[in-house]
């Protein structure tokens, strides 16, 4: 391997809509011409959001606190792309290399199993071992770097839990094996990624001021199988958070050929300062907890039916995410998808994601009373349809109707 290279920076592997072509782009050529692109060219929507969330990692990471101002991020906005963003991937290339032998992206360098492992193809890193919603794919046919690298992310923000392979020098692996600790660090949030009119305009949006710092898992020394601890606890951080330890395999042809996954940091979620794409509320302590919005039968409601658990509750405690705030500053009518999966028995695969797309006027949060009240009586309507055996789809269909054009600023629905 030692004659092997792939860089982030320079070598094509994010799969963009610019200029109404399917194309894939370096993250030096994404960076450079971020007005070009309408959006990622992914349907996996755990794949865009890892992908996503790298995106805004780098840009915390050269910016450190983001954009000060909603004025600041404007004059960027329309600029059309930021050079400091550009410097900041050549200062830090020599950490972007997904096949380096000392300091592979995201990985551990030189990771062994405890005896033999129990997979050598993508049992862990590849979706289809995981969740239906993936093509078929024979986990043991090598793929491109570039695929490889999309899997990589995926594997580190969503991957199940479940007994992994022990791997030499951590010390809680045993006999082989690593006891369960729970899904990968995204696993437990709903993330909303707040969409723009092209893929610059989205990540201003979601890129809300930050305070704690910004150091993504890059700038620290390289992963090692024992946990690390860090310096600062901004967003760049928790959005490269170190939840697995993962080291990919390749073969004599530049192919990856598997991956071995371990456990790595314990998943945490700490505050909606450090995770601003998530809804948030709190515990009996008053500790910030993160909104479940796959429980249960309710994965099949549309979002609004959430309102006052994912928007506004009853006692007027603000549960949207961040971002919405700062986006608002920019344009007071949001429009955001909401990604959240649902796990099956013992978290160990995945059972659903959860997909919703929105309008937001903002006034309708400093409304959120009166939106409860006709949450509540739509809920009540379609809820009757669906226990007389009428379509439950149709059901809430027909609700949408009603209430969605209200959220993105319409007249106030007629109910009686």
């Amino acid at each position: 391997m030692a004659n092997h290279s792939f860089s982030l920076v320079t070598e094509p592997w994010v799969p963009v809509l610019a200029d109404g072509k399917h194309e894939s782009y370096s993250l030096e050529t994404l960076f450079d011409q971020p007005t070009s692109i309408r959006q990622l060219d992914i349907a996996d929507p755990l794949g865009r959001v890892s992908i996503m969330r790298l995106l805004l990692a780098i840009m915390y990471a050269a910016r450190q606190e983001g954009y000060s101002s909603p004025a600041e991020a404007k004059r960027i906005m329309e600029a059309g792309r930021d050079q400091k963003i550009i410097d900041y991937l050549h200062a830090w290339a020599h950490r972007f290399d997904l096949m380096s032998e000392t300091e592979p992206f995201l990985q551990v360098a030189g990771m062994m199993p405890q005896g033999k492992p129990k997979d050598y193809g993508f049992t862990r890193l590849h979706p289809a071992m995981q969740r239906p919603l993936w093509q078929t794919h024979d986990p043991y046919k090598p793929v491109t770097p570039a695929e490889a690298a999309r899997m990589l992310l995926v594997c580190n923000m969503y991957d199940v839990a479940g007994v992994h392979t022990g791997m030499n020098g951590d010390p809680k692996a045993a006999g082989g094996k690593r006891t369960p600790q729970g899904v990968a660090q995204a696993g437990g949030l709903a993330l909303a990624i707040i969409t723009g009119n092209n893929l610059w305009e989205t990540l201003l949006l979601n890129l809300t001021p930050a305070d704690n710092g910004n150091k993504p898992i890059w700038e620290y020394p390289s992963l090692k199988c024992t946990d690390m601890e860090p310096d600062t606890t901004g967003p760049a951080y928790y959005y490269t958070y170190p939840a697995r330890r993962i080291r990919l395999l390749w073969n004599t042809n530049g192919l990856c050929a598997g991956a071995y996954v371990t456990y790595g940091n314990r998943s945490e979620w700490a505050s909606p300062e450090n995770e601003p794409m998530s809804f948030w509320t709190q515990d009996a302590t008053g500790k910030p907890k993160p909104v479940n919005l796959t429980f249960g039968p309710l994965i099949d409601r549309p979002l609004w039916t959430q309102w006052d658990k994912a928007f506004v509750g009853s006692d007027g405690d603000e549960h949207y995410p961040a971002t919405f705030l700062w986006a608002s500053h920019l344009n007071p009518i949001i429009s955001f998808d909401v990604i959240a999966v649902q796990y099956g028995s013992q978290s160990s695969s995945i059972a659903r994601i959860r997909q919703d797309h929105m309008l937001l006027d903002m006034q309708r949060i400093q409304e959120h009373k009166q939106v409860s009240l006709i949450v509540d009586k739509l809920v009540k309507q379609a809820w009757q349809k669906v226990v007389n055996n009428e379509n439950s789809h149709d059901a809430w269909a027909k609700a949408n109707e009603v209430i969605l054009p209200y959220l993105a600023g319409g007249k106030e629905p007629d109910l009686d």
